[in-house]
This record gives structure tokens, C-alpha cells and sequence, in this order.
């Protein structure tokens, strides 16, 4: 682990709660070398209380407090630099490496070794995701599926297309798209096929669509910002392609208040989440949705460019029972008996999020439902790219995409500007870390 404590100019935090514990602030419970204090975000409080409950079940003698605090780093870094930590705390699922370089978290890969778990029991992209310089620092959660590609059959169908058939590569997406693209008597754009820079706002279309293309931002065994990739390159002259056909002056107004043009029926194609398709599902009644795979460029780009998101949980450094606080994470996040309680049943299940661990009883039974929603994310999930480590420095993504797309800046020079700004960035950060751990 490089580093022992994320920034010395956070040492007034540290001056905070001494002075809180000094002068009768508030102070954290004081528990037993068998209790936890377990942070969560507030949305998983209920959830992880019963899973907690559970556990005691097994366990007598352990007490769980389970709190809304999770995905907070200023507070975990508080937390940490005042020697009251919690014993577990769930993180987002690429900042392990950034809070294993602060020194806020610790491995755990001793402990997934005794008890035998590695990749094989993981989705592989949502398990790597808490790898950083050869140890593992924490366990997934849960895995979103980023992204499914919807479309409505009857568009497909009215333009001559085959309702079942969506586009494989990169190049069918362009016919389809110029088919399912209309315009009205004046010549005014009503509905285009597909907006590729706005697919879930456009940092997101802009990571999306580079995987696709073969590309990325960042190499994570280098620790190297990647912009000017030439597969980035190819990526954003094929968006410019499609922005100048297709003029955002006249593409963005159709969403609306929406906030995806799918929504209003606006675009014919989309890249989605579980959740939203199941509630564009029960939202378009009359419409049948076609669910399948991200068209991709097959001479650079992999089969499945889809990657994963979702939230993971650690053990922070100065955690008053490491041993215990593994236990429980393995049984909530890597057990049948844990995940089961999160995911209960498959039916009504909206997917919201997926269970990291691939061997959840919850993926048999989506299997049985033979819902293609689920068919199509549990293969997305068994294939996606890794996302790499989130970079200590803002990637300034979505000013690059609305600069080419609205034909302010050349491709290649909004991407220099982009390789420049974010290794001036990242040079100045690691340079301030290595002068604080040299302190």
C-alpha cells in the first residue's frame, strides 16, 4: 500500500474531532472486541439491519449497528485520521485503489485466501474492481449492468427493419440510424434513431462508446491517462459524423423534460439500465421493447463493450476487529444465505442492481423465469469490460464531447486538451502525495 493517510492539509478534520471528543461533541458508540459499526448508504440502512439480524442468528454475542454514513469519504477520512473508524464501510465500486492509496482502507486479500474466494466466485469486472497493486481491498455489493440496448420493435418495423434484430456493429447502428431518423414536411427533425452523446449524459456515452471503438481513457497498469487513444479518435469523429447530420440544435430539444429521449419516444434506440426498462416496460404499455447487446466496432472494439457499475464495501484501516468484519461482509456479500436476502426472488425484481456474486441463488432463478432481460444482464455481467480505477483527478469528459459534437474544437484537439489538463492534474496530485508520505 502506497501512503499512509490521504492529505496533511486535512489535518484540521483531525483538530475537529479531537475537539468534539475533548469537549463533550458527539462521540461514536463504544462497543465490545465482538461488535461492529457497520456504514452503509442510506438506502441499504434496512437492508443490511436485516442481514445483520441473520447473521447474529449464527453468531450470539455480536452486536451490529448498521448506519447511514457509506460513500461519504471526507467522513471515512475523518473518521480514520481520529482513530474512530468504522468496521466496515460501503465505498463506490472504483474508488478502492484511490482509498487504498490515501492508507483509508486495508487489504483483504488474507482473508478472501483462508476462506477461498477469488474471481471465480465473482463477476470478473466486479470483483478486479477492488484489486490495486496485487492485493484485493474490498468485495462488490452489487453490479449494474451499463448498458443494455433497447429499441421499439414497431419504429424497427415502419422503417422496413426486422423488429427482432437489432444492429451487431457499429456501422449497422449508422443504417438504422438513418432509417429510423424523421423529419416532418418543413424539414424539421421529429425523431432520430439513436443520440450517442446523450446516453445517460455524455461522460458516460463518452466511456461507453470509446469501449466500443477498442478505446479508453486510462490505463490502469501504467497508471496513465490515455485520451488521444486512436481509438478514442475514431470514436469521437464518428459522434462528429452523427452530430453534423444530426445537429444538436435540433437533436436535444426533442428530449424535452425527459430525461433520455426514448422516454417520448423521440429516438428509437438506447442504451438503459435494468430498472429503466423495466419501467419503460410498464410506462409504454402498447410498445414492445427489444432487449439485447451494444453494437461495437468489430475490427477494435470487443464483442462486449458493456462494462459495470455498482457500490463495494471495505474494512478501513484502523477497524477495531478486521477478523470479525471480514466474517460478516463474506456472509452478507458472498454467501447464498446473504445475497438471497438481498435479492429475495426474481419475480417483480425491477433490477436495480445485480448481485456481484455469481453464484446468488437469485441468477437460477432468473434463468427459470427465461425473462430476456435478465438473460440478456447476466450475460453482460459474465462478459463486461473492467472499469478501470477512478482517477484522483476530474476527466473533464463531458465539456470534450459537447465541444466536438457542437463543432467548437477538432476531435484529436479536444482530446490533446484532454490528455494535457488531466496529466497536468493527475502529475500535480501523486506529487502532493508522495510529499505527504514523506512527511
Amino acid at each position: 500500500m502506497v501512503g499512509r493517510f490521504r492529505s496533511m492539509h486535512r489535518l484540521w478534520l483531525l483538530v475537529l474531532v479531537c475537539a468534539l471528543l475533548e469537549f463533550g461533541g458527539t462521540t461514536p458508540s463504544t462497543f465490545a472486541a465482538e461488535n461492529l459499526t457497520v456504514w452503509v448508504r442510506t438506502n441499504n440502512v434496512d437492508l443490511f439491519k436485516a442481514i445483520a439480524a441473520e447473521y447474529i442468528k449464527e453468531n450470539e454475542g455480536v452486536e451490529i449497528e448498521v448506519t447511514p454514513d457509506g460513500g461519504a469519504v471526507e467522513k471515512l477520512t475523518v473518521a480514520v485520521l481520529g482513530g474512530v473508524a468504522p468496521d466496515l464501510v460501503e465505498i463506490g465500486g472504483t474508488q478502492a485503489p484511490m482509498l487504498a492509496l490515501d492508507g483509508l482502507i486495508q487489504p483483504i486479500t488474507r482473508f478472501a485466501e483462508q476462506d477461498g474466494l477469488s474471481v471465480k466466485d465473482f463477476w470478473p469486472a466486479t470483483y478486479y474492481r477492488g484489486w490495486f497493486e496485487g492485493e484485493l481491498y474490498s468485495l462488490p455489493v452489487n453490479a449494474d449492468a451499463n448498458f443494455i440496448f433497447v429499441w421499439y420493435k414497431r419504429m424497427f418495423e415502419e422503417a422496413g427493419l426486422d423488429g427482432e434484430t437489432p444492429p451487431r456493429f457499429i456501422s449497422d447502428l449508422d443504417e438504422y440510424n438513418r432509417r429510423l431518423s424523421q423529419r416532418d414536411p418543413a424539414g424539421r427533425l421529429v425523431r432520430i434513431g439513436i443520440v450517442p452523446w446523450y446516453q445517460y449524459r455524455e461522460a458516460n456515452s463518452a466511456l461507453t462508446w470509446a469501449w466500443a471503438f477498442g478505446g479508453g481513457f486510462f490505463d490502469e497498469e501504467r497508471w496513465a491517462v490515455t485520451a488521444t487513444h486512436p481509438n478514442n479518435l475514431a470514436m469521437f469523429e464518428w459522434m462528429l459524423g452523427l452530430a453534423q447530420q444530426y445537429p444538436p440544435s435540433e437533436v436535444d430539444p426533442l428530449r424535452g423534460s425527459e430525461y433520455m429521449h426514448i422516454w417520448n419516444k423521440t429516438a428509437a434506440m438506447s442504451l438503459m439500465v435494468g430498472d429503466q426498462i423495466f419501467t419503460l416496460r410498464l410506462t409504454h404499455p402498447d410498445e414492445l421493447i427489444g432487449i439485447g447487446a451494444m453494437p461495437y466496432h468489430p475490427e477494435t472494439g470487443p464483442e462486449h463493450p458493456e462494462w459495470v457499475g455498482g457500490w463495494n464495501m471495505a474494512i478501513p484501516v484502523n477497524a477495531r476487529n478486521a477478523e470479525r468484519a471480514w466474517d460478516f461482509m463474506r456472509f452478507a456479500l458472498a454467501s447464498p444465505m446473504g445475497t438471497s436476502i438481498q435479492y429475495p426472488a426474481a419475480s417483480g425484481h425491477t433490477a436495480v442492481w445485480y448481485p456481484g456474486y455469481r453464484k446468488a441463488p437469485l441468477y437460477q432463478q432468473y434463468l427459470e423465469t427465461g425473462d430476456i432481460l435478465h438473460v440478456v444482464a447476466q450475460n453482460l455481467l459474465a462478459n463486461a469490460q473492467f472499469f478501470p480505477p477512478r482517477l484522483t483527478v476530474p476527466l473533464d469528459l463531458a465539456r470534450t464531447v459537447r465541444d466536438v459534437v457542437e463543432q467548437r474544437m477538432a476531435p484529436m484537439a479536444a482530446l490533446e486538451r484532454l490528455q494535457a489538463e488531466t496529466e497536468q492534474r493527475l502529475a500535480e496530485d501523486m506529487a502532493r502525495r508522495r510529499a505527504q508520505q514523506s512527511e
